[in-house]
């Protein structure tokens, strides 16, 4: 067994935590990255492990709960093509359902007849002068105390404009069997696997389950 595939078939599975087999990813890159182990010994236990992780700029986020509800592994069999596909549902967290035809409809204006009434109910309230006893300081003298002067326009220019890193980013861990997941045969084959959320693809992985070696 390579050291590569000892690190997968050590994880703890599933599990939704950073990892030493985690691929890496760039701050500024939105998208998947998928690992896997290159080659796997056939057995009756077998596990294909894969590690993922997911980024994406919080303001993008458009999917109710857990994000990987929403992504899909898919898995090749490269000599028979047959395909197998399933989402990476997270078991620890609750699917939050998209909202009922009734809860997104937005609300109906009230009646104008009826805002009339409303407004007519209860007792008159007595008149209140809310004359100040002076004027600001800033109307004494004539200012715009709304307009801003040439210090604040100075600094306002030198603060930086906000960027997709200031609305915060969104990401997600994932180690999962893959057999377990997608129901795989622990036949000897040869797999090319790969994660989409949406527009977004992962890199691909290509994964060799070989005949068990015998042991002397």
């Amino acid at each position: 067994m390579s050291a590569d595939s000892a690190a997968f078939l050590a994880l703890q599975l599933p599990s939704y935590l950073r990892g030493d087999t985690t691929p890496e990813i760039a701050p500024e890159v939105r998208g998947l990255r998928l690992a896997a182990p290159a080659e796997l010994e056939s057995t009756p236990g077998l596990k294909l492990p894969i590690s993922a992780v997911a980024q994406f700029a919080d303001e993008g986020r458009a999917w109710p709960g857990s994000l990987w509800d929403h992504v899909v592994a898919v898995a090749v069999d490269v000599r028979s093509n047959q395909m197998w596909a399933a989402t990476l549902a997270n078991p620890f967290v609750s699917p939050t359902p998209f909202p009922t035809e009734e809860e997104s409809r937005a609300p109906e204006a009230p009646d104008e007849d009826e805002e009339e009434d409303a407004e007519g109910e209860g007792e008159e309230e007595p008149e209140v002068d809310f004359t100040p006893d002076e004027p600001p300081a800033a109307t004494k003298s004539g200012a715009d105390a709304t307009a801003p002067g040439p210090a604040q326009e100075a600094a306002e220019d030198d603060e930086p404009r906000p960027t997709l890193e200031a609305v915060g980013i969104t990401r997600g861990y994932a180690h999962v069997d893959l057999r377990l997941l997608l129901g795989l045969p622990s036949a000897p084959a040869r797999y090319w696997i790969h994660l989409a959320l949406g527009p977004y693809q992962s890199n691909p992985a290509c994964v060799t389950v070989v005949r068990a070696r015998e042991t002397e």
